[in-house]
């Protein structure tokens, strides 16, 4: 039952989640921008690994993904709201060794909100900057190929918080560019895993200990400038 009504509150909040970008775009002044990005991460602490530990860390070169970013400032304001949703690129992973051994990999997807801040250098040009709050939500899926056949389900969230700095120029008065780099830094992990097999079932479920990471992502994109003024 517990189960059941966390995916429950997970659906609630992804669908209050777009309905606000969806809002936001027919109100006041909308930037609607798709961008790709590329960097590096450093992750501390517990993780879906058996062998994590607190003290376990890792660098990771060449993470990548698609993000659709809002942002919207009502009445000619300067702050107003900031909205991201991410995909990681699309990864499966398939490892076939001595012990014939598979391993699955899903889609990450990425939730974040926050404050958005802009600020005007030309007709054609500003630099804009947020902060707040993100959600990453990882699935994954395992399989061992063995006299159990033992099955593996993975869940993890990660929170972190977020900040995103750029610069937009103004193609027209409706298409622009813009480039800029998002950071992340973690500071909570919650892990739950499921196992299946022949012989047993078992599951667990727990906040990671030592948990923290940061994540340097630049980015360029295009995006459309929506005016519900005119």
């Amino acid at each position: 039952m517990v189960y059941k009504e966390k995916r429950k509150t997970k659906k609630y909040f992804i669908i209050l989640f777009f309905t606000l970008i969806i809002t936001s775009v027919h109100t006041a002044e909308t930037w609607l921008s798709a961008e790709y990005q590329y960097g590096f991460s450093f992750v501390k602490g517990e993780d879906i690994e058996s062998d994590s530990s607190p003290e376990s860390k890792e660098f990771k070169i060449g993470y990548s993904g698609i993000n659709i970013k809002t942002y919207t400032f009502w009445n000619s304001q300067n702050i107003g709201l900031f909205t991201k949703a991410g995909l990681r690129l699309p990864y499966f992973i398939r490892n076939d060794n001595e012990n014939n051994y598979m391993k699955y990999g899903g889609i990450p997807l990425s939730l974040g909100t926050g404050l958005g801040f802009r600020h005007i250098l030309s007709e054609k040009s500003n630099i804009h900057y947020a902060v707040g709050l993100g959600f990453d939500f990882f699935m994954f899926f395992s399989k061992y190929k063995s006299l159990i056949d033992m099955q593996e389900y993975t869940q993890k969230l990660d929170i972190s918080l977020l900040f995103d700095i750029g610069y937009k120029y103004n193609l027209n008065n409706n298409i622009y560019l813009n480039t800029g780099a998002n950071l992340n830094f973690g500071f909570a992990k919650h892990i739950k895993q499921s196992r299946k097999s022949d012989l047993h079932n078992n599951s667990t479920s727990k906040w990671a200990k030592g948990s923290f990471s940061f994540e340097f992502m630049p980015y360029f994109g295009i995006g459309f400038i929506i005016n519900s003024k005119k």
